[in-house]
């Protein structure tokens, strides 16, 4: 074999080694991006359902009634089991028994991970495209209509969109779901999917209000036909004005004062009350007295209220709810510190 020949091969060879060994060598190409399934913009999304056998979630876009702002209201509806091979005929109840169990139905206002959680599906991201697929593929990942395991639908400004809800991918929670019109699958990550159908625990707002007791400047306090009304006073150069006092004794800043607004402060809501029939928001539950009456105010302006009613349940024990500007309708609060702070009211008109 002559030389040229051999140089030829030994060069081919090391062309070749090198370029194997920047092919090991080099990072992975990124995946390609997922299709677009729905490609929406900000603001389009008005209404999202997310159904499966015995569990349900309602999304809605509402308008605040005290500040004209934009928020979601959540209904979220679940079927007990009615027929647990575990309990005892005896301890069934008659629906139980009967089996005719009502739905329970909890409506609540959503905070603001459920308002990032929803610009999720608007536009919403499909992480591959499988196309339209034969029967029994679509068997697979349990698309065909028999095997469906529930719906999404979502509410659009250019029309609703309505998805079929398939198996999750094995080993994974990510979904196979397919487009009701167009007949197009996917597969999506399930996650939110999953937060969408148990939305409590993740997406209640529990804040009474938007502000802090830092923020404010005056705060009215109605009892009855009896009024107070507080201040906050700015420190002078030693500091000895600054905290809260009575506007009728605005020198005599008390600890009193600043304790129990801090209280007031703590409190977070614990449930949302099913609205009055024909009487939707704040209307006070039926047999309650209004404990007290609070406005709050900057320097220029009221930003917000708090009522608080008491009832008496079917017990005896006193029941507590309240309402204020941001909760859009009546709710529950600890009935502990709610106890501790109307006690310690007397304080306030001492």
């Amino acid at each position: 074999m002559k030389k040229t020949s051999l140089f030829f091969y030994f060069v081919l060879l090391v062309v070749s080694l090198v370029l194997a060994w920047f092919s090991w060598v080099a990072a992975p190409k990124p995946a390609e991006e997922g299709v677009a399934i729905i490609n929406c913009k900000k603001g389009e999304l008005q209404g999202l359902t997310l159904e499966e056998e015995r569990r349900s979630a309602t999304y809605t876009f509402r308008k605040s009634a005290y500040s004209g702002e934009s928020y979601w209201w959540v209904e979220s509806l679940q079927t007990p089991i009615s027929a647990q091979a575990d309990k005892p005929e005896e301890e069934r109840t008659s629906e139980e028994a009967s089996g005719e169990v009502k739905p329970v139905v909890k409506g609540f206002k959503g905070n603001d991970k459920l308002e990032e959680a929803l610009k999720g599906f608007c536009p919403w991201q499909s992480m591959r495209t499988l196309g339209k697929l034969d029967k029994e593929k679509r068997t697979l990942f349990g698309l065909n209509k028999e095997d469906t395991v529930g719906h999404l639908s979502l509410k659009l400004n250019t029309g609703p969109q309505v998805f079929r809800l398939g198996q999750a991918a094995f080993g994974f929670k990510d979904r196979y779901i397919e487009n009701e019109k167009s007949g197009d699958i996917y597969l999506v990550d399930g996650k939110p999917l999953e937060e969408l159908l148990f939305p409590k625990t993740r997406f209640m707002q529990r804040n009474l209000h938007d502000f802090q007791d830092k923020d404010l400047a005056r705060i009215k306090v109605v009892i009855s036909n009896r009024e107070t009304e507080l201040i906050y006073q700015s420190s002078d150069e030693d500091g000895s004005k600054q905290g809260w006092a009575d506007s009728r004794r605005p020198e005599q800043v008390k600890t009193i004062y600043t304790n129990w607004i801090r209280k007031l402060f703590t409190l977070r809501i614990s449930d949302y009350l099913p609205p009055t029939a024909g009487a939707p928001g704040c209307t006070p539950p039926a047999d309650s007295e209004t404990l007290v009456r609070l406005s709050f105010y900057t320097a220029k302006k009221e930003i917000g209220f708090l009522t608080i009613y008491k009832a008496m349940d079917e017990k005896g024990a006193a029941a507590y709810s309240a309402c204020s500007e941001k909760t859009e309708g009546l709710v529950t609060l600890p009935t502990t510190l709610i106890e501790t702070i109307i006690n310690d009211m007397k304080d306030l008109f001492d």
